[in-house]
């Protein structure tokens, strides 16, 4: 993605990616609730959105814009997925 997108959006968009599914495992295994479904993006969100931004590269070579946009749109998804995850597990240790 180097050359696709700039790094200072890739590098947030793994560790926002790796957070959303530590903050999943870390909730489960502490609190020992199922958070599926909880956050607006999930693992499957995820994926249609990298495969959309890369169909774009196909069927517009040359023009990473639409790419780009893509990319800021799953970073700010997926801050919110963390940010909704972290709530959530903060909501049910202030209710124990």
């Amino acid at each position: 993605f180097a050359n696709i997108v700039s790094w200072y959006i890739i590098i947030p968009v793994l560790i926002m990616s790796y957070l959303i599914s530590y903050v999943r495992g870390r909730g489960e295994d502490l609190f020992g609730v199922s958070m599926s479904g909880v956050g607006i993006i999930e693992r499957t969100e995820r994926i249609i959105l990298i495969g959309a931004g890369l169909m774009c590269l196909l069927f517009i070579p040359g023009e990473n814009v639409f790419t780009t946009t893509i990319f800021l749109i799953l970073l700010m998804l997926s801050t919110l997925t963390v940010l909704q995850r972290f709530a959530f597990l903060w909501n049910i240790k202030t209710n124990r």
